[in-house]
């Protein structure tokens, strides 16, 4: 008969994958605190918090995150041009996850192909901005089967670690 675990039954395989997520002006604390989580269970190897994003400590961080906010690392910058500029000295392909009319969908590209990651999450109102798109290697998309043409930030950059970690293990 099947069991739910509980957290002491399970211990999962800790690994760590050469992606970064940028939080570029995503202003709910709750949305940085979700993905604070889905960089923990993703194996993400940092956050970049730019401009408007909060960063922790923050209370609603702290409650979304679950703690994950004292385990992943995570930068800041002013500006998310100089971070993406520090990223690409570095070595990463930088990828917008946004729709946009030159967009691939996410499940037709090899990850495993592109070493160093850092995939930018945009604004919950607005997106990932035009300054920041000008300047990217590409940006993907998740398709969508429904009528709404977007999902929650926090759902989308989970969505995307699920598909890029999973192409890199």
């Amino acid at each position: 008969m099947m069991k739910q675990l509980e957290y002491t039954d399970y211990q999962p395989v800790q690994k760590k994958y050469p992606l970064s997520i940028l939080l570029d002006n995503i202003t709910t604390p709750q949305n940085v605190g979700a993905i604070f989580r889905i960089a923990d269970t993703f194996g993400i190897e940092g956050l970049v918090m730019c401009e408007t994003t909060p960063v922790p400590p923050h209370k609603r961080i702290n409650s979304g995150g679950r703690g994950t906010e004292k385990t992943i690392p995570f930068t800041y910058f002013d500006d998310s041009l100089n971070a993406i500029t520090h990223f690409r000295a570095a070595g990463y392909t930088i990828i917008a996850l946004e729709i946009t009319d030159e967009s691939r969908p996410i499940r037709t590209v090899d990850f495993k192909e592109l070493g160093k990651i850092l995939l930018i999450a945009g604004s919950e109102e607005t997106g990932v901005s035009q300054k920041i798109l000008d300047v990217v290697d590409f940006s993907v998309h998740i398709p969508s089967f429904g009528i709404c043409l977007s999902m929650n930030v926090a759902t989308s950059v989970a969505v995307a670690a699920y598909e890029i970690s999973g192409q890199k293990s």
